[in-house]
């Protein structure tokens, strides 16, 4: 890829095709934090949220690699080794990241099953690209190779047994995963990991609901069937239908509170 670019693109005009553009070569200078009170509420809050949508991202990363390797990640280390490479980052005027899907894939479909492969992936950008001094050659790498190259992963990595199967599966789990789809395509990652993971815990809420008001105990002791101890069962009598008794067991979330009134009705 990079012989081709060069040799097709090297000799047009820079301003002829998009191109990757300057790479900064040398090592970046360390930069202690400066903390200022007056701006401790807005760097905390993004902060927070840069850490969550990050650990959301990379743990989607981690799963995709073990469907694809068969392996199962530690998700504890992932994040820690991700909070600590981002706070070195941060030293030297890095931006934070997170997992790569597409590079990842990337590196999975080359060979690279260990750390390792990660480990040599930094050494060379650290190495070429800026140590050395050797941007110049990969900032004259056309931005469509760079497209044809996440449009050809893009594809291998689509699951296309999973897509002919997907008549037969239920419909909220297809539906969400479209709407998840389009709002990946169409919007971005994270607003579309937002939604999904919104709509996913409101149905979970909802399912628990169900789950916990089955185990919710009203009656006026006029059923046998229903389980219940000696001085229960007597106090009732003594009522003769004139008392309900409501009997909880187990967690209960927010969710049951709409439903367990109108069981009391």
């Amino acid at each position: 890829m990079l012989t081709v670019s060069v040799a097709a693109f090297y000799t047009l005009p820079n301003d002829s095709y998009p191109m990757i553009g300057h790479i900064p070569s040398g090592l970046p200078e360390w930069h202690w934090p400066e903390l200022q009170l007056t701006a401790f509420k807005d760097v905390l809050l993004g902060a927070i949220m840069l850490a969550l949508l990050g650990a959301i991202d990379s743990l989607l990363t981690s799963l995709v690699a073990d469907n694809v390797t068969g392996q199962e990640h530690d998700s504890d280390r992932e994040l820690i080794g991700q909070g600590l490479g981002n706070m070195v980052a941060g030293m030297i005027g890095g931006l934070p990241g997170a997992g790569a899907t597409m590079r990842t894939l990337v590196n999975i479909r080359a060979g690279g099953n260990t750390p390792l492969s990660g480990v040599v992936h930094s050494l060379i950008i650290l190495a070429i690209a800026i140590a050395l001094g050797f941007g110049f050659i990969f900032s004259q790498i056309p931005i469509a190779v760079l497209a044809g190259i996440l449009l050809k992963v893009g594809f291998d990595i689509i699951d296309w047994p999973f897509i002919r199967r997907l008549h037969k599966m239920p419909r909220f789990p297809v539906a969400l995963m479209l709407v998840v789809l389009f709002l990946t395509v169409w919007v971005d990652l994270i607003t579309a990991v937002f939604v999904g993971v919104f709509i996913k815990n409101m149905v979970i809420i909802d399912k628990l609901s169900e789950m916990q008001l089955g185990s919710v105990i009203l009656t006026d002791g006029s059923d046998d069937n229903i389980p219940l101890n000696d001085n229960e069962r007597d106090e009732l009598m003594f009522y003769n239908g004139g008392a309900l008794l409501l009997k909880i067991s187990g967690p209960m979330c927010y969710g049951t509170d709409r439903s367990l009134k109108k069981l009391m009705k």
